[in-house]
């Protein structure tokens, strides 16, 4: 019973030390300058238009609660400042409402959005370095970089995020990114790099 308990520590010890190994060694390659050659949205067309009828739905869903708060306002009449108030403030909130649905209801101009934000990303320089300091492209705060299992962290003052390493070599890095937008609604980035030469 000894020894196999003693197998099992052994076991598990070397999977730890491994697993270590694996990430320090992904650490190393990541140490540099990286830039983005590609964005590219998972399933696009699919997302593209799950996105856009999920704003639609929900901007359907507050332009309603606006409209009947604004006709409860009208109908007992603005009495006080707080009554105007509150008035400007629906009436602001039903224009933006009626913008989100007519946006998001031009398809073609949304993914076009889409797409030239992905390609505004082409170029962009990440650097990782050794102190774990990620400098990222016109960033206003510093961030931190760490690699856990096949997940590389980006970490700022007040939230932390990860993507996915699908690739990693000396040259080429490919991460993949999940947004969830809600529980039944996500979408999926990949960004493909390239190793800056020093």
């Amino acid at each position: 019973m000894k020894k196999v308990i003693y197998v099992l520590g052994l076991v598990a010890t070397f999977a730890i030390v491994l697993s270590s190994c694996k990430s320090s060694s992904k650490e190393k390659l990541i140490i540099g300058k990286w830039k983005i050659d590609t964005v590219v949205y998972e399933n696009q067309e699919e997302t593209f238009h799950k996105l856009a009828q999920y704003a639609i739905e929900n901007a359907t869903k507050t332009k309603q609660i606006v409209e009947d708060s604004i006709k409860k306002l009208e109908e007992r009449g603005l009495h006080n400042a707080i009554d105007s108030l509150y008035y400007q403030t629906y009436q602001s909130q039903l224009a933006s409402s009626k913008q989100m649905i007519e946006y998001y209801s031009d398809y073609e101009s949304f993914k076009a959005d889409m797409l030239s934000s992905a390609a505004q990303a082409k170029d962009a320089v990440f650097e990782f370095k050794e102190d774990s300091v990620l400098v990222l492209p016109e960033a206003q705060q510093q961030a931190k970089w760490y690699v856990e299992g096949d997940k590389l962290y980006f970490v700022f003052p007040n939230s932390q995020t990860y993507m996915d390493i699908e690739e990693l070599t000396p040259k080429k890095m490919t991460l993949r990114s999940k947004q969830d937008i809600d529980s039944t609604l996500s979408f999926v980035v990949i960004y493909e790099f390239s190793k800056i030469k020093k």
